[in-house]
């Protein structure tokens, strides 16, 4: 594994970002967890709709629908941010507990490449799970409406945008932030709390103000298409689509920036 590793033609960029998928891959219980969170969680929400509309017709609807589309995307955006956190935290910790960083160091390469190629490494993992889990439940939101009022194409598209918008930034935050620490276990549990339990309480504090504006739980729901908004959620805080991407990208780039300048001063 070392070796396969510090091969020169594979210390490339491309070669950094394939390595560590690689890495990932073979991390097997890791892979089974999130793709039975992401592809897993959708199967089993549309053929539990499926089953209880075949048992009794009258009592539930049709499995489809843009209702439907909005509950399993609701639970996937969230299934899928905590398998952005585990993915991202075990990239940025499991070299350092394993000694793989002092191996990388030693070859030379920079330490900033070394860092960055993290994001997309991870990212090659995360997202094609991700985007075939929100596959399932688009195909299956149109196919299986019946009765029900479909979602339109743009709807979808919006939403599968959104879906990989929600990955993309748990992930960068998950990875900077084990990055600084250096450990996986506590980041872990923070940031789970923080964006499924504590965050979404602290956005309906009104005493608050705009200063909920810099939640990055309410740029988010800020983000997301209007017709899903009464299934997944919403926020009563105003602000503009442009306000809500300046948040979430400025805390996504300050977490990197953050585990950079550790991973630059970290003694291998």
């Amino acid at each position: 594994m070392t070796a396969f590793a510090l091969t020169p033609s594979r210390l490339r960029p491309f070669g950094l970002v394939q390595a560590h998928l690689l890495t990932l891959r073979k991390r097997r219980g890791l892979v089974l967890t999130v793709a039975a969170m992401t592809i897993g969680s959708q199967l089993v929400a549309y053929t539990t709709l499926i089953a209880l509309h075949a048992a009794n017709a009258s009592a539930h609807g049709p499995a489809g629908g843009t209702e439907n589309l909005g509950n399993t995307v609701g639970v996937l955006s969230m299934l899928t941010t905590v398998a952005a956190i585990l993915i991202g935290t075990s990239m940025a910790a499991d070299d350092l507990s394993s000694g793989m960083f002092r191996e990388l160091v030693v070859t030379g390469r920079s330490r900033k490449q070394l860092y960055y190629s993290r994001v997309p490494g991870g990212l090659a993992l995360l997202l094609p799970l991700v985007v075939t889990a929100y596959a399932v439940s688009a195909v299956a939101s149109a196919a299986l409406a019946g009765s029900k009022a479909a979602p339109s194409a743009t709807l979808l598209a919006e939403t599968g945008l959104w879906v990989i918008g929600v990955a993309t930034f748990a992930y960068c935050l998950a990875l900077g932030l084990a990055t600084l620490v250096g450990s996986k276990t506590p980041v872990v549990g923070v940031l789970i709390g923080w964006t499924i339990a504590i965050a979404p309480l602290v956005a309906q504090i009104s005493a608050l103000g705009s200063g909920r504006d810099a939640i990055p739980y309410v740029a988010q729901l800020h983000l997301l298409p209007h017709a899903l908004q009464r299934t997944v959620g919403k926020t009563d805080v105003a602000m503009t689509s442009g306000t809500a991407l300046t948040v979430l990208v400025l805390w996504a780039a300050f977490w990197l920036r953050a585990g950079l300048w550790r991973s630059v001063r970290r003694e291998a």
